[in-house]
């Protein structure tokens, strides 16, 4: 997988490579891959009897990377706590956290689309939690 990389640096268009490198992280099965990415075999350069392959995102690919990346950039904020619950994103949201305060601890648990809280960790205050959780929920779910 590390000459996908190296050709989407080498080849790939600079519009391009923001893209790419998004997808690569997070959909990097062979499989995933293929839905989201595509090249073409192209021959250029200096070596011009060499011929290399030049990715590319597919029309699936870019959809995922406009409502799930650029969504990331949009500002989200905390709910206002009621009974010390405080969310940070929405239900229809991918990724999503709730910080629960327990006045000498929080409760930080962590959700994703359609699946069970993924994580539940304990910190020593609610700015601690809501900060881990904002981090998380902003690198889509990678941190």
């Amino acid at each position: 997988m590390s000459k996908i990389r190296s050709e989407i640096n080498k080849f790939s268009s600079d519009a391009d490579k923001p893209i790419l490198e998004w997808l690569f992280e997070r959909y990097h099965l062979a499989s995933q891959w293929r839905f989201v990415a595509r090249f073409s075999e192209q021959r250029y350069g200096v070596l011009s009897y060499e011929i290399n392959r030049v990715w590319e995102p597919t029309i699936e690919g870019r959809a995922l990377y406009d409502q799930l990346a650029k969504k990331i950039g949009i500002e989200m904020n905390w709910t206002k706590p009621y009974y010390g619950i405080t969310h940070f994103g929405e239900l229809r949201d991918e990724f999503r956290c709730t910080v629960c305060d327990y006045g000498t601890f929080a409760n930080l648990s962590l959700y994703r689309k359609g699946c069970p809280r993924i994580s539940e960790t304990v910190y020593a205050t609610v700015e601690d939690a809501k900060l881990i959780g904002e981090r998380w929920v902003k690198s889509g779910g990678t941190k």
